[in-house]
């Protein structure tokens, strides 16, 4: 599979670095990911390449950003990989609600 992203214009996000009260990961324990992309495929895909490497345990998938930070506040996982683009509440919205939150 072969995906083709448009490159141009794009809405400007300002970044806050937190700082971790605990490790964000303690070795020897599998990564948690979240997969959200309102996509089916795209999420399969990406699911396929990360199953490949031990240390990753994908928790759970969502197609939009108000299921993507309701399965974070469920689930707490380690990663959340988020597409920009998403029905009900776009991935911008919902990773800040996520930071905001968990």
């Amino acid at each position: 599979m072969t995906l083709i992203l448009p490159v141009g214009a794009s809405e400007e996000v300002s970044v806050i670095m937190v700082e971790q009260k605990q490790p964000a990961h303690v070795p020897g324990e599998l990564v948690r990911i979240v997969i959200i992309d309102d996509h089916k495929m795209v999420r399969q895909g990406l699911r396929r390449i990360l199953e490949e490497h031990h240390d990753f345990a994908i928790v759970g998938e969502a197609g939009d950003g108000g299921e993507a930070v309701a399965m974070a506040r469920e689930l707490e996982p380690d990663v959340v990989l988020m597409d920009v683009n998403l029905p009900t509440k776009s991935g911008i919205d919902a990773t800040r609600e996520i930071m905001r939150e968990l």
